[in-house]
């Protein structure tokens, strides 16, 4: 469910900010705990239906487990960027289409919420 908050809090004033500032710490809290429960739920789900399969619960809930995959080596991409730095070995690093420029990857600023209880 979306709810718009624009008409609950007003950023630019200091109460409204100090009192948003603690409903998304509380928010982020509370979404820890459920990532913590949710988690035990996968696992076990997991160790249940360990060849994968689907299982309907009440209120027409359901839950689906794949079949596992094929065991794969993943790279370590940040070993890699330890071991051939850009500035020795800008070869082997992207670059944009039809020119000599490399591409760089940007990324959303961080927001992170607290909260002692």
């Amino acid at each position: 469910m979306k709810h718009d908050l624009s008409n609950e809090f007003n950023l630019n004033d200091p109460v409204d900010r100090k009192v948003a500032i603690w409903r998304a710490s509380t928010i982020n809290s509370e979404i820890k705990d459920l990532q913590f429960e949710l988690e035990w739920f996968k696992n076990n789900f997991r160790a249940s239906l360990a060849n994968g399969g689907e299982e309907n619960g009440s209120h027409g809930s359901k839950v689906k487990v794949t079949k596992p995959n094929v065991e794969t080596v993943h790279v370590d991409t940040d070993m890699i960027k330890k071991t051939f730095p850009f500035e020795q070995y800008p070869q082997y690093y992207k670059k944009v289409k039809g020119t000599n420029k490399i591409l760089k990857t940007t990324r959303a600023q961080s927001v992170t919420f607290t909260i002692k209880l």
